[in-house]
């Protein structure tokens, strides 16, 4: 796993470079979060647009990770896209209409949720699951403002380890404590299994990193793996 720790604005600008570097290494899927971590980084692609589809962007796909099924934020996650994409959303594909999606070569870019999930793959799900219907653990109901009952469609960790690439993105204070407990491994994450794909790369903001002491971490970490930090 390589681990960098930014401030929250290089961490943008260094997932755009990972994103022209996969592109240039010819992944063209990208499997892509809603929410707040990656708001700002698609702020970036919303302003180079034109600069990349001159640069060959022009076939690559983005897939939506999950969507919210029922109740008071149903599709909430495509609206989501409609207004942060904006003129990259003629390469985007809703999760409702992947058809079992992506099918080549293909990176995912992953949000770490309060409860350790990544997407909508909650703690209580078997980690072969791949790609399904799900009910949202009470943890992500309250975080997200949802009712309880309210379920989900996502792809899952069978699907992420297959990428090439994946990269964990993880901002802010309040994710502090669940990042800890990644980097302890505590197997009730689902996010821990990612830790098997040799091309992991987690990208976390200094907030939230905050609460670890990289000396302690990095006893629980293969050997090969690296971090780099910048300001």
């Amino acid at each position: 796993m390589e681990i960098v720790i930014q401030s929250s604005d290089h961490l943008d600008h260094y997932l755009m470079s990972l994103f022209k570097r996969l592109h240039a290494e010819g992944v063209c899927d990208f499997l892509i979060p809603a929410g707040g971590t990656p708001e700002s980084f698609y702020k970036l692609m919303r302003e180079q647009f034109k600069t990349l589809k001159d640069s060959d962007f022009s076939q690559i796909h983005l897939w939506q990770i999950d969507e919210i099924l029922n109740g008071n934020k149903e599709n909430h996650f495509h609206e989501f896209f409609k207004e942060h994409l904006g003129p990259w959303m003629g390469h985007f594909h809703a999760i409702r209409d992947s058809d079992g999606g992506p099918f080549g070569r293909y990176a995912s870019f992953l949000g770490l949720g309060v409860n350790g999930h990544v997407a909508f793959h909650e703690p209580h799900i078997p980690s072969n699951f791949s790609l399904g219907c799900v009910e949202l653990g009470q943890e992500t109901c309250e975080y997200l403002d949802l009712n309880k009952g309210t379920w989900g469609l996502t792809f899952g960790l069978e699907t992420f380890l297959k990428s090439e690439k994946i990269i964990l993105m993880v901002k802010g204070h309040h994710k502090a404590q669940v990042l800890k407990r990644f980097m302890e491994d505590d197997q009730t994450l689902p996010a821990v299994v990612l830790k098997n794909h040799p091309g992991l790369i987690l990208l976390a903001d200094k907030e939230a990193f905050s609460g670890i002491d990289f000396r302690d971490s990095s006893s629980a970490m293969d050997e090969g793996q690296s971090k780099k930090e910048a300001c």
